[in-house]
């Protein structure tokens, strides 16, 4: 049936006359390979210019990080873009990976609110270099790490990155935790 070794490893590498119940991986019902990507492999997500680098490990409460809110989940009105947030959750026990932010916004509330908390924070990079911002307490949410990154502020000599962790007051945090407070939930 075969006219050579090679041929027969050939078409056994295919699948073609071999057990059809063994085939290496899923495939389409034409027979053709389904390939996925492993998130691993996929290109890097841009969020304002630099490339998705999770952080991994738990940042104290009052931490302002970079959340990424676009990589699926939300929806408009929730938020769907990638955004600076403060985090009002401690490292919880056999919680890892996971952690509760409030997002900051630089745009004003149209009408005062209990639940939108005006705050002043250092500058951050670029694009969020806004010192005035607004946290937005009734739009709390639990994320994964991987949404979550730190500002990057360029290279150490040594080729090391750089990042700036920036934290609210404890005054301000409490501000915070109380805006959500407002909301019936507690911090």
């Amino acid at each position: 049936m075969f006219e050579s070794t090679r041929n027969f490893l050939n078409a056994s590498m295919r699948g073609v006359g071999t057990n059809p119940t063994y085939r290496r991986g899923p495939k389409h019902c034409d027979g053709s390979p389904i390939r996925r990507l492993l998130p691993s492999k996929l290109a890097p997500q841009s969020r304002g210019g630099q490339s998705n680098m999770a952080i991994l490990h738990a940042v104290s409460p009052g931490t302002i990080v970079r959340c990424d809110y676009s990589r699926g989940g939300f929806q408009e009105p929730e938020m769907v873009k990638a955004r600076p947030a403060v985090v009002v959750s401690p490292r919880l026990p056999h919680r890892d990976g996971l952690c509760t932010v409030v997002p900051l916004s630089t745009t004003p509330p149209a009408r005062q609110v209990n639940y939108v908390v005006k705050l002043t924070i250092q500058a951050l990079p670029p694009p969020y270099s806004e010192t005035t911002v607004w946290a937005k307490c009734d739009m709390i949410a639990t994320v994964g790490f991987d949404r979550l990154d730190l500002f990057r502020t360029g290279r150490h000599h040594t080729g090391k990155r750089k990042y700036l962790t920036p934290k609210l007051s404890l005054d301000d945090l409490e501000r915070v935790r109380i805006g959500v407070r407002v909301l019936g939930w507690a911090t």
